[in-house]
């Protein structure tokens, strides 16, 4: 906290400090074959230290077992499965001011970002390979169910995680939508190789809104032709389904 960031003191940049930095590039000079483990409650700007090191572990503070968690999972004795709950940016010119909290306005967030970042929202990597394929989207009178079956196409057991995104209709409403929304994800149990398994996923309807900024100050679901994805991350479609909402 008293490198980085902590109450009542921001980031300067969202880098890593000078410090750790070089310790990494003394490190990989020795030995290429180093893995930069981040802990971390928030992204960095690893651009130039994601090609130098062998690979990128990243977890947020795990307690009393974070140093038993991160050798199981470098040694391959756990395959991870989690995914960024985040942006990770590529440099600080892609963010505005820190006083400056209009999304829509400055492109920020999973939401509205139309940049390349370096780790999108919903990134995530395993030690086994996953196909997702969907099987079935249907509408109710209020809800909508989507059914995914997950394929391990490699060659190790593993958990992996179906994110289901919709896009809007976009009509002269004037509403400003964002173009992914993630509404919905599941974790499958642990698949064996070659073996698949099915999640079934409900959301209401009413999660599918869209934030009215300009008109009435409150979310409106408008009616027309959703786009239902399921994606490997906010930036990577999958599969999709096209539903159609009345009002």
């Amino acid at each position: 906290p008293l490198i980085n960031a902590r109450e009542e003191y921001d980031r300067p940049d969202i880098r890593l400090p000078r410090a750790q930095s070089a310790l990494l590039d003394a490190v990989c000079e020795k030995n290429p074959n180093t893995v930069l483990y981040l802990v971390t409650g928030y992204p960095y700007s690893i651009t130039e230290e994601r090609e130098k090191a062998g690979a990128v572990l990243c977890s947020t503070h795990l307690g009393p077992c974070l140093g038993h968690v991160a050798a199981e999972t470098l040694f391959g004795e756990n395959n991870p499965a989690g995914r960024t709950p985040t942006t990770w940016y590529r440099s600080i010119r892609d963010l505005p001011a820190l006083d400056d909290y209009d999304i829509m306005k400055n492109r920020t967030t999973y939401l509205y970002f139309d940049g390349k970042p370096l780790y999108p929202f919903g990134y995530g990597l395993s030690y086994t390979t996953f196909e997702q394929t969907l099987d079935s989207v249907e509408v109710g009178e209020d809800t909508v169910t989507v059914t995914v079956t997950v394929t391990n196409t490699g060659s190790v057991a593993g958990k992996d995680v179906v994110q289901v995104y919709f896009n809007p209709p976009y009509t002269d409403g004037g509403i400003e939508k964002a173009s992914a929304n993630l509404v919905t994800f599941g974790k499958t149990d642990s698949i064996e190789p070659g073996a698949s398994q099915t999640l079934t996923l409900t959301f209401n309807t009413e999660d599918m809104a869209s934030f009215d900024s300009k008109d009435k100050g409150c979310y409106v679901l408008e009616e027309g032709d959703y786009i239902i994805s399921i994606n490997e991350d906010s930036h990577t479609v999958l599969d999709l389904s096209l539903i159609h909402i009345s009002e």
